[in-house]
């Protein structure tokens, strides 16, 4: 479980996590009104799928619970909170319909702007996208120093039909192709 650095894992589960999953520790009607928040704060063009919505809210260090920050919050749509209310792990959603334009202004704007350089932008795509390109041109685009600024951040994929396409961290380089 977890991504093994190079963009594998199960998306579900972050790197390190274990015990049970925060989610599973709500009762079902709170499941079911954070998957409706989840899904009333995404692109109303190509909203978030149901599948994609719990996705984003599993996962979570131990010992936090998911919370939907809402609409113009700042610090990620998704919110992973200890008892005592303090963010351990915020992720921004992002549900974008066009191309690889679309997505890097979105994920600069999640990265910088709304994770303040710090945590995960998960991303749902059209079926077929081509993110492992997305992300090496990204990448490629950058100089060390500026692709340092997202050294914190890592991104997840799924296409509209719940599959995960893959996991990034952002600021380490992919390695050449073979």
């Amino acid at each position: 479980n977890g991504n093994d650095g190079n963009g594998n894992g199960d998306g579900n589960n972050p790197p390190g996590s274990s015990g049970p999953d925060p989610f599973d520790q709500l009762p079902p009607e709170r499941q079911q009104q954070l998957i409706d928040d989840v899904i009333a704060d995404s692109n109303k063009d190509f909203p978030m799928t149901r599948e994609n919505a719990e996705a984003v809210l599993r996962g979570g260090p131990p010992g936090t619970t998911p919370h939907v920050a809402g609409p113009g919050v700042a610090g990620g749509d998704v919110q992973f909170r200890d008892p005592d209310g303090n963010t351990v792990l915020a992720r921004e959603n992002k549900s974008i319909g066009a191309g690889y334009n679309a997505w890097t202004k979105e994920v600069r704007h999640a990265a910088q702007d709304q994770l303040d350089g710090s945590g995960e932008v998960w991303v749902q795509v059209r079926n077929g996208s081509d993110v492992d390109s997305w992300v090496r041109r990204f990448q490629g685009s950058r100089t060390p120093e500026r692709l340092a600024d997202y050294e914190n951040v890592d991104v997840i994929f799924r296409d509209a039909d719940g599959n995960l396409l893959g996991e990034y961290n952002l600021g380490t380089r992919l390695p050449p192709r073979e």
